[in-house]
């Protein structure tokens, strides 16, 4: 589809029982579902969306 594929990145850090940081950083593509893929779309449309899903990019640190 036209348009851009944005991806958003998540970074976590969080306590553990014994005191220490854990931290886990991942990013997401925000798309529009087309079958196995997401098609982009036009960023800065003036409408709301429905169909707008995020999936699981890839985990890019898990400490």
């Amino acid at each position: 589809g036209a348009g851009a594929l944005p991806v958003v990145v998540a970074d976590a850090r969080y306590r553990l029982p014994d005191g220490s940081e854990g931290r886990t950083a991942a990013s997401f593509a925000v798309g529009v579902p087309h079958g196995e893929h997401l098609d982009g779309f036009a960023p800065g449309a003036a409408e709301m969306r429905e169909d707008i899903e995020a999936r699981l990019d890839q985990v890019l640190e898990r400490v």
